[in-house]
């Protein structure tokens, strides 16, 4: 069986870690740097993953091609499928999830924007083997739309369509 790591991609208060745990919880090792609170940490549990073939869910923003690719070349070395889920952007929407967290949990405005102004769709020439598109819509539920690989041409720039249009 091949194991696969799963990299979501998307700004704060998209909906990433609720997705996780609707979607993935029962079949997937979490992890996520706002919980294991370091970067040492958080490549710890990868390498516990990769070296015992568990599969796993990165949940960060992994914001742009230079922050995923030593995670995906990581991965692929391993032998694991990189499958990447990128959370549609909507500040406002975001902005009115963060702004319902407590705690730690809830960022600065500012954080959600700087990384929406950084945020890079992914592409397949960054070595994924999937790519799907994630839209929240909060009690209504998350709808899934897989890219087909010819609409996404090596700049990332395509947008895919969603099922059924």
């Amino acid at each position: 069986m091949v194991m696969e790591a799963l990299l979501f991609i998307g700004i704060p208060g998209a909906g990433k870690s609720t997705f996780f745990r609707q979607r993935f919880f029962e079949t997937h090792q979490h992890i996520n740097r706002d919980t294991l609170r370091t970067k040492a940490r958080e490549n710890a549990l990868i390498e516990v993953c990769l070296s015992q073939q568990i599969r796993f869910v990165l949940d960060n923003t992994s914001p742009t091609f230079d922050v995923r690719a030593p995670f995906i070349a990581r991965v692929k070395a391993a032998g694991f499928r990189v499958h990447a889920f990128y959370f549609e952007p909507d500040f406002a929407a975001s902005r009115e999830r963060n702004a319902r967290r407590e705690g730690r949990a809830r960022v600065p405005v500012a954080a959600i924007g700087g990384i929406l102004k950084a945020l890079q769709r992914p592409s397949f020439d960054e070595g994924f083997d999937s790519i799907f598109s994630v839209w929240n819509h909060n009690e209504n539920g998350f709808e899934v739309s897989e890219w087909p690989r010819a609409c996404c041409s090596d700049n990332g720039n395509s947008v895919p369509m969603r099922l059924g249009n």
